[in-house]
């Protein structure tokens, strides 16, 4: 990742991303160190059948890692956690 969908950052050491890859080979959190913001990004080379906004709510213990660390998310999933 480049740039953060958020702010704008583009300086990698400032945009962490949370893998759980035993988990969730196809899911992670690309955060933001700029502006605390993270979204849940779906990789569908991984997982071709992936439904993201589906999926996205698997990610949950994504959600709550990044949230620890003091990150929200931009967008809040199906289940209005964000």
């Amino acid at each position: 990742r480049m740039t953060c969908v958020s702010c704008g950052e583009q300086t990698t050491a400032r945009l962490p991303i949370f893998a759980d890859t035993d988990r969730f080979p196809h899911l992670r959190a690309d955060a933001c160190q700029t502006c605390r913001r993270y979204i849940i990004t779906v990789d569908l080379r991984k997982e071709p059948e992936a439904v993201p906004v589906v999926d996205e709510l698997t990610a949950l213990p994504l959600d709550l890692h990044a949230q620890e660390l003091g990150f929200a998310k931009i967008t809040p999933n199906l289940m209005a956690i964000g």
